[in-house]
């Protein structure tokens, strides 16, 4: 492995930051942060500092200096400043686009389950990666990708149905069967870890209620069922509406069908103050 190499294994700069200088401080026991400080073109060490503590934002301009410091050359300066942008980055269709760039710049041999996290991202965030999963229990599924993306209703290429179906083989939430056909593994708990991000669930919950919105219009009354119940209630009830909310979910999940299905259908509630406190 060539020296700089590492890179590839980090998906935080910040990690990668202190990693490398620690490993100078290996190699010269005198090296310090102060140096290192002045060697990137700053009189005081805690800009720095603060950085590597994550108390400041690592900037591009400041990640291209160190790039240049330590000698990051080709894919891995490219990867490096990547890294920064994707922890900059404001919107989930930007994290993907960084993401994705990530991907292509790995060596063949760091594409691995190190990237699971990122794997995980995309799959919560991008509507089409559940409804693929509840698509292949239908009676009438077959695993072709024109009838996939006819299937969803929706302007999704063959191209990303394809690498949805692809990070989701990988990420052992479908298998493919000896007859070639796609079946889902139920028993996966990996979309109900800790470390599925946040960001990326609200994209989804977004996502969802944009469809639900555009169904009013779209669909007749025996294909959806949209309604709205307005409250006022005390504070110390909101813990049992929860409750109830949660079983109703429970509940209506029984009816998720194992390979005799005949459409996918979501379910949402929205339970959230129309009223604030005012002083």
């Amino acid at each position: 492995m060539k020296e700089h190499d590492v890179i590839f294994k980090f998906q935080d700069p910040i990690e990668f930051l202190n990693f490398t200088f620690e490993s100078k401080r290996l190699k010269n026991n005198r090296f310090s942060l102060r140096a290192w400080a002045y060697q990137l073109g700053y009189k005081n060490p805690s800009f720095l500092s603060h950085v590597l503590k994550k108390q400041r934002t690592l900037k591009l301009d400041l990640a291209e200096k160190i790039g240049d410091n330590i000698k990051l050359t080709g894919k891995a300066k490219k990867y490096f400043e990547i890294l920064v942008l994707l922890q900059n980055s404001k919107t989930v269709e930007e994290k993907n686009l960084y993401l994705d760039l990530l991907e292509t710049l790995k060596p063949q041999r760091e594409k691995t389950p190190q990237s699971v996290g990122a794997d995980v991202f995309r799959v919560i965030s991008d509507w089409h990666h559940t409804a693929i999963l509840e698509l292949v229990e239908l009676a009438d599924f077959k695993f072709d990708l024109e009838y996939i993306s006819k299937r969803l209703n929706e302007n999704i290429s063959v191209q990303n149905i394809r690498k949805a179906i692809d990070r989701l083989l990988k990420l052992e939430l479908l298998e493919e069967k000896a007859n070639g056909q796609l079946k889902r593994v139920r028993d996966n708990p990996i979309l109900h870890e800790s470390f599925v991000p946040s960001e990326a669930i609200r994209h989804f919950h977004k996502q969802m209620i944009e469809k639900a919105t555009a169904s009013i219009d779209g669909q007749d009354l025996d294909e959806r069922d949209i309604r709205g119940s307005m409250i006022s209630i005390r504070a110390k009830d909101y813990a049992a509406i929860q409750k109830i909310i949660k079983q109703a979910h429970s509940d209506i999940v029984k009816f998720s069908r194992d390979g005799d299905g005949e459409e996918v259908y979501q379910f949402n509630t929205q339970f959230f103050k129309l009223t604030k406190e005012v002083l």
